[in-house]
């Protein structure tokens, strides 16, 4: 029987199994697992994380949710805040039945638990810049540029990058948001009506 089980959890499995046909103590010895944890174990204690699950302010399923919904808006180009994070984990103990308050620590446990996804900078971008921009408009612009740059002869230690607003990459308005790991940066588009 293979499970996907953690390498611990999978030598605690294999130790039952042979405490079966061996003794406990030489079933711990041979797969290095505490004799008492095996004993507990064999008398129906569960593993620790499954234990405390009761425990937990939101159960795994909708920690599950969270994390889909944190990249399913940075897709959509509307990340959410850490304070956004921590208002929907709320609500979501709320439905639990566990009162409204989370600590002020929950989010920064949420992502060490979750590490698909990450808190990084993030540049607003706004609606009308993010309509008009169009891939070709975009080689075309860069195409135009490289030809200037060849023919004045502009090396690039003398290239700087900044945008329309003179904002340099990495400077950001919009702050901090969450996001998946594969990218380094998320883009905010600002609304309309706040512009």
């Amino acid at each position: 029987m293979t499970l996907n089980l953690p390498d611990r959890e999978m030598r605690i499995f294999r130790a039952i199994s042979d405490a079966r046909e061996t003794s406990i103590r030489a079933a711990s010895k041979l797969e290095t697992v505490p004799r008492s944890t095996l004993r507990d174990r064999i008398n129906g204690a569960q593993p620790t994380q499954i234990a405390h699950e009761k425990f937990l302010s939101l159960i795994p399923v909708q920690e599950k949710e969270l994390v889909d919904l944190i990249i399913l808006r940075e897709k959509a180009f509307q990340p959410l805040l850490k304070s956004e994070i921590h208002l929907y984990g709320q609500h979501l103990a709320e439905l639990n039945g566990l009162g409204p308050h989370l600590g002020k620590n929950w989010v920064d446990r949420f992502f060490r638990r979750h590490t698909s996804v990450i808190l990084k900078p993030s540049r607003l971008v706004s609606t009308a810049r993010r309509k008009t921009v169009t891939e070709e408009g975009l080689r075309e612009y860069y195409r135009g540029l490289l030809a200037i740059c060849k023919e004045l002869s502009i090396g690039s230690d003398r290239i700087y990058n900044l945008d329309e607003t003179g904002v340099q990459e990495g400077e950001s308005l919009a702050g901090v948001v969450a996001g998946t790991v594969l990218t380094t940066s998320s883009e905010k588009i600002q609304s309309d009506a706040s512009a």
